[in-house]
């Protein structure tokens, strides 16, 4: 008690002395770019779960003709993953990540003549009226991603840029139908290239929330079907809205 009642005594003193000598207090805050990047942080493990809608594109020919068939399948998926992050020059940020997207799996019907034609062709009309063959597009419902990002810090706005390149592994299905039956069925699960580009904004010290888009450059699989081979091409663009918790700070 006799110590905080002797710093009240010496504050008080100290106030008087500055009023008769026209003075004021003055206090000092460090607004430096350093004490703004270490205030604002993205290194260390982070874990993100989030909600990604993506559109995947299916093409399909026969080794024997050039008509591509394609269709397109819009997905909405529920994404988990973590991150590691560190500081490896001022201002700027390297970090890699793992993810799943998880969704329903999800069937598209569709009269895929040109398609159905040349398989009907190449089988030496098997099915006989190509016409009432058609098909339907079955989507996978795990996709697992991995990507390196390169970021740059924005401590004045709370946020951080960022570029990033990876693999995702993409899946899909055809199935042949005639007279409402399958027949036959081509899949291809392949990993593929993927580029994209978002942003970050920290809410706290511990949490953030994210917006990204990305885009696959496509991979093309050859799959054999009853001695038919089928070139099967697969790409995806996604749009990715997450939130991120900081797990631990980096070292």
């Amino acid at each position: 008690m006799r110590k905080v009642l002797s710093f009240v005594v010496a504050l008080n003193a100290f106030t008087a002395f500055a009023d008769d000598e026209g003075l004021e207090p003055t206090i000092y805050a460090d607004i430096s770019e350093a004490a703004q990047v270490d205030a604002v942080t993205f290194d260390g493990f982070r874990g993100f779960i989030g909600m990604v809608f993506q559109t995947m594109n299916y093409q399909a020919c026969t080794a024997k003709t050039s008509e591509n068939t394609e269709n397109k399948m819009n997905i909405f998926s529920l994404s988990v993953g973590v991150e590691y992050a560190k500081a490896f020059r001022k201002g700027f940020l390297i970090g890699v990540d793992i993810s799943a997207d998880i969704n329903k799996k999800k069937k598209k019907d569709g009269n895929w003549t040109d398609l159905n034609r040349a398989y009907d062709t190449d089988t030496v009309g098997t099915y006989g009226n190509a016409a009432l063959k058609k098909g339907k597009l079955e989507s996978e419902a795990l996709t697992p991603n991995m990507s390196v990002k390169l970021g740059y810090l924005m401590p004045r706005y709370n946020s951080i840029l960022f570029l990033k390149a990876g693999l995702s592994k993409l899946g899909g299905t055809y199935v042949y139908s005639y007279s409402g039956a399958d027949v036959s069925k081509v899949d291809v699960s392949k990993f593929i290239p993927v580029i994209g580009l978002g942003g970050e904004y920290k809410i706290n010290s511990k949490l953030g929330a994210g917006l990204e888009a990305n885009m696959s450059l496509g991979k093309t699989a050859t799959k054999d079907l009853g001695g038919v081979s089928h070139k099967i091409k697969l790409s995806r663009k996604d749009i990715r809205l997450m939130g991120t918790y900081r797990i631990s700070a980096g070292r």
